[in-house]
């Protein structure tokens, strides 16, 4: 691989890490309002099913966070 072929793979590497940790922090973002508004809601008479779709919001978000650190550990395998 020449050294031009070498810099543009470099680049292309260094956006695609970039792309994937704007994910990372909008994932952690939500996942941070929610926990904050379960906290917020939690003792709250008839706020069982608020708080649930909101954890369950967190579990979809860890999911989806998990496959991106997966997608940037890819990068440099």
């Amino acid at each position: 691989m020449s050294q031009t072929e070498t810099e543009i793979n470099k680049n292309e590497k260094r956006i695609q890490l970039e792309r994937l940790l704007a994910k990372v922090e909008t994932h952690f973002e939500v996942m941070h309002d929610s926990l904050s508004s379960v906290e917020r809601l939690s003792g709250q008479d008839g706020k069982e099913s608020e708080i649930k779709i909101l954890a369950d919001s967190c579990g979809d978000h860890s999911v989806r966070l998990k496959k991106v650190f997966e997608d940037m550990e890819s990068l440099y395998n």
